[in-house]
């Protein structure tokens, strides 16, 4: 039920990026850029390609939000938690789906 609202129905098929996470002392050096990128060019390498790639955010991580929009990713959707408690449980209670082309 504190979930209600927040999910986010993904593409079958499409590359799905999860959980980046830097090391806050690691932060503002690329690393999360190089990551995805490089993650990005592999999946063109082992075997058939995804057309799009997909990535979730808690919709006030501006930092997040601004790295995927740098690397092509424009929001497709937003959801928005309907319980009471959500906020008791995670960071915020709205989420966006990014998309881009592959």
């Amino acid at each position: 039920e504190v979930l209600d609202g927040l999910r986010l129905e993904r593409k079958m098929g499409a590359l799905q990026i999860e959980y980046v996470f830097v090391d806050p002392g690691f932060r503002g050096h690329g690393v999360a850029q190089r990551l995805i990128t490089s993650h990005l060019q592999d999946t063109n390498r082992s075997g058939p390609a995804p057309d799009i790639a997909q990535v979730q955010a808690f919709a006030d991580n501006d930092a997040a939000i601004r790295l995927y929009e740098k690397l092509g990713f424009r929001t497709t959707r937003t959801s928005t938690a309907t319980h009471q408690d959500t906020r008791r449980f995670l960071p915020f209670d709205q989420k966006v789906l990014m998309e881009r082309a592959l």
